[in-house]
């Protein structure tokens, strides 16, 4: 087209901000820390409130005839509350027998005090007064079609999600506002459609106990971690499985709960089934079942995890200074060992991958190792 050469070309650049300038923020810290029981038992409280002025943002919305992304600027304010407590025990019974527990629990939530956002547009690149940080809007649904007779019964207009045809294994969208139409209304705060706050990505009462004990030469501790409370909009290629479409498909065993009739070779499996009629378009079709977040995909993030078990001993002084060592351990430790979590396929630790979503981050290997430890 060009003669075999390189052609060159020159685009419009992105309009920049010269008053752009370190958003400002303000904290209170108010902290209580007290040991009792002859130093046995320790609590630690922290209560904090952090506010963030002059907040970088993707500046007023915009025309689309601008042909470019809007400056960013200083504007806005966000507060966050939160606390942290931890709690300790220890004692120690008898001379050659000691143990300690230490529990951490906190917790935070992030709030729009103030924003340039007049006609309260919800959209991903802007915020509202009184936004939840991480909020997830989307629609709850029904269920999926189970038969034509069921998708023409429905006097719900579902166009605005998928303009052609509807068939059985599609999901069935609820009409909120009574109206017949499932839609986004203006899609402001004050006329969402059918649009309602499914959740929230912030992980919520992230929480920590460790444990250990010593008796004459062996030690033990134990360390487990986890999220009490998080939800996930996840609905990349790779959650989809078969309906990622050719070349995506990445099939897991929980894949295979996937809405199909007679005519599959792997049997009909209609009724309550996790994934709807999957199709072979990239998007396309999947469209309808997978283009929005629902609330039948909304994943939970919370999580309960055995991060570290480690049991050691410690070789008698009497014997280590014989040759000349301070101090000689053996060890066996385990990492990642037990996981509790309800979220499908990916490790509730590593899910933000980048292009195709939850599935771009490799999950957190189980590790056991042996080993000496020596002090001269």
């Amino acid at each position: 087209m060009f003669g075999g050469q390189r052609a060159w070309t020159v685009g419009t650049p992105n309009l920049t901000s010269v008053n752009l300038t370190w958003e400002q923020v303000t904290t209170f810290d108010f902290g209580l820390d007290a040991m009792m029981l002859d130093n046995r038992l320790g609590i630690s409280l922290g209560v904090y409130e952090s506010n963030t002025t002059r907040l970088v943002g993707p500046g007023e919305l915009l025309p689309a005839v601008l042909g470019t992304s809007v400056p960013k600027k200083n504007e806005g304010e966000i507060m966050t509350r939160g606390w942290e407590l931890e709690l300790i025990w220890k004692n120690r019974v008898t001379p050659d027998f000691s143990y300690e527990f230490r529990g951490v629990l906190s917790d935070y939530k992030r709030t729009v005090v103030s924003y340039n956002n007049p006609t309260m547009l919800l959209s991903n690149n802007t915020y509202y007064n009184g936004e939840i940080w991480g909020e997830i809007w989307g629609f709850e649904t029904d269920g999926y079609f189970q038969s034509q007779e069921d998708i023409d019964g429905y006097e719900v207009d579902q166009s605005y999600i998928y303009s052609g045809n509807w068939y059985p294994g599609d999901t069935k969208y609820i009409d909120q506002n009574g109206d017949n139409i499932i839609d986004i209304g203006e899609n402001t705060l004050d006329n969402h459609g059918d649009k309602v706050i499914l959740g929230n990505t912030t992980p919520r009462f992230v929480y920590g106990l460790n444990a250990g004990a010593k008796w004459k030469g062996f030690d033990i501790s134990v360390l487990f971690q986890g999220i009490g409370k998080r939800d996930l909009d996840l609905r990349s290629a790779v959650f989809r499985g078969p309906a990622a479409g050719p070349m995506h498909n990445n099939v897991l065993v929980g894949h295979l709960d996937y809405w199909r009739d007679e005519t599959s070779a792997l049997g009909e499996n209609k009724g309550d089934t996790y994934f709807p009629r999957p199709y072979a378009q990239y998007m396309g079709q999947n469209y309808k079942n997978f283009g929005v977040p629902t609330d039948h995909f909304l994943q939970n993030g919370a999580f309960l995890r055995l991060k570290n078990v480690r049991i050691g001993y410690s070789l008698p002084s009497s014997l280590t200074k014989r040759i000349f060592i301070s101090n000689a351990t053996v060890y066996l430790s385990g990492e990642n060992l037990l996981t509790f979590t309800k979220l499908m396929f990916f490790d509730p630790e590593a899910f933000g991958g980048r292009w195709y979503g939850a599935g771009d981050a490799y999950p957190l290997s189980k590790t056991l190792s042996i080993g000496l430890s020596v002090n001269f």
